[in-house]
């Protein structure tokens, strides 16, 4: 079953969608998947987000969620007019949503790309309530993936400015510079005190991997063989799903 879901916010409406099959207030927490940046929504690259929503609440019998953060998606906003800071303000209201409206204070949190980064952020601001954590190609910007993402005037431009466009698209510094550095997001996987798992693609066209040494003993690491950034081919898409179903088992020994 899949509901379609408003929550009104001093920023506008945000938008998604609920897959379960009880009750929403029947389960003891929710799994959100977060989207990532540029052309992404809650529906994902060729339905990424969907299909794995869809797997992941019949095989393992799971409620997730997957919403448009402000600006983006059926989400209100404008996406000239957004920054990384919305993404977060998109997730703070909606894990008090989940609690006001379900009593559900805890999340199992999936990210892909720049919705990593931002699962790991969440996750540093709610400690308390995240009960496993999964990365998936996590955007680990520096010079080298600024090259590949953008053209040579896109990436001074946004050094420079803090914006730019790429494929006819405003693009905030914000997504890719600072905070979403690869550096401070290398250094963000130790501050969390619970395991964290990375999920990587072999042939990533953006960014480069992590480097196993770059994470603590407490985390898992993956790496999908001959799989593109977004898991584009079926094979690769099929693998990330059983390794994710994988870890959420794993992860939940320590919470069911």
């Amino acid at each position: 079953m899949i509901d379609f879901c408003q929550i009104s916010t001093s920023r506008g409406t945000i938008r998604g969608a609920i897959h379960h099959s009880l009750d929403v207030g029947e389960y003891s927490h929710i799994t959100l998947i977060l989207h990532g940046y540029l052309s992404s929504n809650k529906i994902g690259p060729h339905r990424l987000y969907f299909q794995m929503a869809r797997h992941l609440s019949t095989s393992l019998d799971s409620c997730v969620a997957r919403f448009d953060c402000i600006g983006m998606g059926e989400s209100d906003g404008d996406i000239e007019n957004i920054d990384f800071d919305d993404f977060i303000f998109t997730y703070d209201c909606i894990i008090k949503y989940f609690a006001e409206i379900y009593g559900i204070n805890s999340f199992f949190l999936i990210g892909h790309c720049v919705g990593a980064n931002l699962a790991l952020h969440i996750a540093l601001r709610h400690t308390s309530k995240i009960l496993g954590l999964i990365l998936i190609s996590p955007s680990l910007t520096d010079h080298n993936s600024l090259d590949r993402l953008f053209s040579h005037r896109g990436h001074l431009e946004l050094i420079s400015k803090g914006f730019t466009s790429r494929k006819g698209l405003f693009v905030h510094g914000s997504f890719f510079l600072d905070s979403n550095s690869r550096e401070n997001i290398l250094y963000a996987l130790g501050l969390f005190p619970g395991n964290i798992s990375v999920i990587e693609s072999e042939n990533d066209e953006y960014y480069l991997l992590t480097n196993k040494n770059n994470l603590l003993p407490c985390h898992r690491y993956h790496c999908v063989s001959g799989a593109d950034h977004n898991y584009l081919e079926p094979k690769s898409r099929n693998n990330l799903f059983n390794i994710i179903v994988n870890e959420y088992k794993e992860k939940s020994k320590q919470f069911i």
